[in-house]
């Protein structure tokens, strides 16, 4: 939810700003099983990676995204 807040500078002025003081909680997984590895392909090579490696890939991509489209949050 985006609150509005005065802040007050060094210099004794008061700014307004528009905050959004919002969470974002990602529950991720971190158990042993986590460890197994899936084939996948990548640039036309099959490879194994672990499921670890594949959700910390997606959640890195979700908030660069999330950077680029919100960015105030």
């Amino acid at each position: 939810m985006a609150s509005d807040k005065k802040e007050t500078t060094t210099e004794g002025t008061t700014n307004e700003t528009n905050e959004d003081d919002s969470s974002l909680i990602f529950c991720v997984d971190v158990s042993g099983s986590m460890g197994c590895s899936h084939e996948v392909i990548k640039d036309g090579k099959m490879t194994y990676v672990s499921r670890i490696k594949l959700i910390n890939d997606a959640l890195l991509k979700q908030l660069e995204e999330m950077k680029q489209t919100s960015p105030h949050v």
